[in-house]
């Protein structure tokens, strides 16, 4: 950043970015000395860590421990220079400037930015206790225990995944992995969405290659079946046929919060000086955006760009999402799937290729190396 602000005559400012998500730690991790110590940063979240998503499938696999998923956000913070507050966000007044929190604490500031994930979409459950949902991964690892024990060698339980995108099939298989690894032949792997094909984002013959990996490993899919309730032990699907369940899993997209209902424009902003980004934000321009870990970390650095400019008061700058974002779905033991646009293929080659983009992104926030760590 040319000059300080004080060299430029500009008073301090307070930025206030609310929730920890793969936005904020972009941003962070992008923050100078000089920066933090020119102005007043605070990073407030209900928890001092952060999941990395990307790593899931590997845990619920086996491969790794819940501590490998782990960023320790409020420590990076305050070894960047930013303050942290446990506490949650309840609303904010944007004439007044004033953030509210559950606590009561009231906090002015300047510019404020919301990374604090979705609000998972809920379905009547008379079944709470096996009703597991994926997100936030937080509240999924409360319960995680339980579902290693079902899991185990000699257990053959039926497991549910409701949802047709990317982390449902996600989910669904590294549960099919882990299950056949221990010899659980038994053993029962649903997926049931009301999309009448898998992951509708991509294209119909990529969709296609998706579902008969699935079916490849025993993994049974049911199309159009609109969930709305959980009844005990068992779902019901429109054709009267009851899917039985030891857990069911639920893998929607995620609804916002409240406070940002409204779309953000392309420079991320939901008002004047306030940003939204991540799973709790939508763009006006692009209201198909999926929500992932890729698209938050790519508007996270777009963020820490904007919040340089509006600080020194310069103009801000569009954020144009990649027509074709990449991702990387586990589809075998050994194996992944690549997609980017038209463009897909399957094998160890890609599995590799996650497995080191995964490390190389935990690193940035940690000096221990990811290892691995069978838990069957």
């Amino acid at each position: 950043m040319a000059g300080t602000l004080h060299e430029k005559g500009l008073s301090l400012k307070h930025i206030l970015l609310i929730g920890n998500g793969h936005s904020h730690l972009e941003v962070l991790k992008k923050l100078s000395q000089k920066e933090t110590s020119t102005n007043q940063y605070t990073l407030i979240s209900p928890e001092p860590i952060s999941y990395y998503s990307g790593l899931l499938p590997r845990l619920i696999m086996g491969d790794i421990l819940v501590d490998s998923l782990i960023i320790q956000s409020a420590q990076y913070a305050v070894s960047k220079g930013v303050k942290f507050i446990n506490d949650r966000l309840v609303s904010f007044n944007p004439e007044d400037k004033v953030a509210n929190f559950a606590s009561g604490l009231a906090l002015n500031f300047d510019i404020l930015s919301i990374d604090v994930g979705g609000k998972p979409k809920k379905i009547d459950s008379e079944d709470p206790f096996n009703t597991v949902y994926i997100k936030p991964i937080s509240e999924f690892v409360l319960q995680w225990h339980e579902i290693q024990r079902l899991c185990s060698h000699g257990q053959n339980p039926s497991f549910v995944v409701v949802g047709g995108g990317p982390v449902a099939v996600e989910v669904a298989t590294a549960l099919k992995i882990r299950l056949n690894r221990n010899k659980a032949l038994k053993a029962q792997v649903h997926v049931v969405t009301d999309a009448d094909r898998i992951c509708q984002q991509y294209s119909e013959k990529i969709s296609q290659q998706i579902l008969k990996s699935l079916q490849k490993i025993s993994i049974r899919v049911h199309l159009n079946e609109k969930i709305s309730k959980v009844f005990p032990k068992y779902l019901l699907l429109k054709t009267a046929e009851k899917i039985t369940f030891d857990k069911v899993f639920i893998a929607l997209p995620n609804d916002r919060p409240d406070f940002t209902k409204n779309p953000v424009n392309r420079k991320l902003l939901l008002e004047k000086n306030i940003f939204a980004v991540g799973d709790c934000a939508q763009m006006k321009d692009y209201p198909n955006l999926p929500k992932s870990g890729v698209i938050a970390v790519y508007q996270g650095r777009h963020l820490a760009k904007n919040l340089r400019k509006l600080i020194q008061d310069e103009d801000l700058i569009d954020y144009h999402p990649s027509k074709h974002q990449m991702n990387i779905l586990i589809s075998s033991q050994y194996g992944a799937r690549l997609v980017r646009g038209p463009i897909t293929f399957e094998g160890r080659l890609a599995r590799q290729l996650k497995n080191y983009i995964d490390l190389k992104y935990m690193q940035q926030f940690t000096t221990s190396n990811l290892k691995n760590h069978r838990c069957d």
